[in-house]
């Protein structure tokens, strides 16, 4: 299955997707009993911002980013337009996000 995933992951984000796959391997089964699995048609408390970035960051592409947004009634897209996150990571340092 994952080397499945993995293929189709680098032929979006070449050099980066099957890397990027394998590393979230851990996540898969993380055994968190507060995770939420669903349903994610529901309406939320608060608006739900999902980050997209137009420069091909495979981690975080802009397509994904507008197509999850349509699945929640009150959420925003948030869309970079920078070739890596370092912004990102600043601005929600700096809110303490």
């Amino acid at each position: 299955m994952w080397p499945g995933y993995a293929r189709r992951a680098d032929e979006i984000g070449r050099g980066f997707g099957s890397f990027w796959t394998y590393l979230s391997l851990a996540c898969a089964n993380w055994p968190d009993p507060d995770r939420y699995t669903g349903p994610w048609d529901r309406e939320t408390a608060a608006p739900v911002l999902v980050i997209g970035n137009r420069q091909g960051d495979p981690a975080t592409p802009h397509d994904d980013a507008r197509k999850t947004s349509e699945v929640f009634s009150r959420a925003r897209v948030l869309t970079l337009d920078f070739s890596d996150m370092a912004p990102v990571v600043r601005v929600l340092a700096s809110t303490g996000r």
